[in-house]
């Protein structure tokens, strides 16, 4: 898989923050397992697309669901903590380890009951000189 990002690429990019960063933090490429319907052989480069709903649920699921459970722990905590009565200090260390407790169930969620994971679809076998940049297919 050739994966491609624009940082790193424009006229700044030795004096920008998120191209250093990303540099030290290089992701291997990702191991897909993806049903061969074009019949295609090893060393074959392969057009994917990623229907746009799963790639909605992915995201929801990933940026939305630790927030809201961290939030709403969070809230628990806090009206725990005011029914107990218990004094500024103690309520806000519980108000923090109950919004913990959501960020870790939300890790929890992804592990046994995950969505479906995007599941690229083959969509036709490219020349294998050919790359095309991921962020050119639409």
């Amino acid at each position: 898989m050739i994966r491609q990002s624009a940082c790193g690429s424009c006229a700044s990019k030795d004096g920008c923050g998120t191209s250093v960063l990303s540099r030290l933090w290089k992701q291997k490429s990702p191991l897909l397992i993806i049903e061969n319907t074009l019949d295609a052989r090893p060393g074959d480069h392969v057009m994917l697309a990623v229907y746009e709903g799963d790639f909605l649920k992915a995201a929801v699921s990933v940026y939305f669901l630790p927030l809201a459970m961290m939030l709403l722990m969070a809230l628990s905590g806090a009206v725990l903590t005011a029914s107990l009565g218990l004094e500024n200090g103690y309520a806000d260390g519980i108000i923090l380890l109950f919004a913990l407790a959501g960020l870790y169930l939300s890790k929890l969620y992804h592990y046994f009951f995950r969505l479906q994971r995007l599941k690229p679809k083959m969509l036709r076998v490219l020349s294998p000189t050919i790359q095309i940049p991921l962020n050119a297919v639409k």
